[in-house]
C-alpha cells in the first residue's frame, strides 16, 4: 500500500539509477502534509523506513546502485499534535459516573464491570478479559 498509494506516483516513473538524495528529499519533504490529507507521524515514518530499505536492498543484494541513496536525505521536523486535554481524553465526571449507575440497578450484570473500569482506569476489553485469578483481594 505504502509503495502504491505514495512512492509509484512521485517516483515510480524515473530509473532507479537516476533517483537522486535531492529527489527522495523533495518527497520526503512532501509527506508531512500527504496527498490527500496530513498523514500521522507513524505513517510517515514507516514510508521512511519503507524507502530506505528498498534502496538498500538495490544496493546489496542486487547490486543496480553503488550507493544508497536514503542515506543523505533527512527526516524533517513533524508536528506533532498537542497533548490532549481531560475534555478531548472524553474522562467522565463523577456527576455522569452517578448518573450511569442509577440507570444500572445492583442487580444489573453491568454494574460491577462498570464501577471496576472506573476505579481502575481499566479499558473495556480489559474489564471483560478479567479472571478471579487476576483478582488479589
Amino acid at each position: 500500500m505504502v509503495v502504491d498509494k505514495y512512492l509509484k506516483p512521485e517516483i515510480g516513473k524515473f530509473y532507479l539509477t537516476s533517483i537522486t538524495p535531492a529527489r527522495l528529499q523533495e518527497l520526503i519533504n512532501k509527506l508531512p502534509n500527504g496527498f490527500d490529507s496530513p498523514l500521522a507521524k507513524h505513517s510517515f515514518e514507516i514510508i521512511f523506513t519503507v524507502l530506505k530499505g528498498a534502496f538498500k536492498r538495490a544496493v546489496y543484494p542486487w547490486q543496480v546502485l553503488n550507493d544508497n541513496p536514503m542515506n543523505y536525505v533527512e527526516m524533517p521536523f513533524y508536528d506533532t499534535q498537542p497533548k490532549q486535554s481531560r475534555d478531548d481524553t472524553k474522562i467522565i465526571t463523577m456527576e455522569q459516573y452517578q448518573t450511569i449507575l442509577e440507570a444500572n440497578p445492583p442487580s444489573s450484570a453491568f454494574r460491577v464491570p462498570l464501577m471496576i473500569g472506573f476505579h481502575t482506569g481499566l479499558r473495556r476489553g480489559e474489564v471483560c478479559g478479567l479472571m478471579w485469578s487476576d483478582i488479589f483481594f
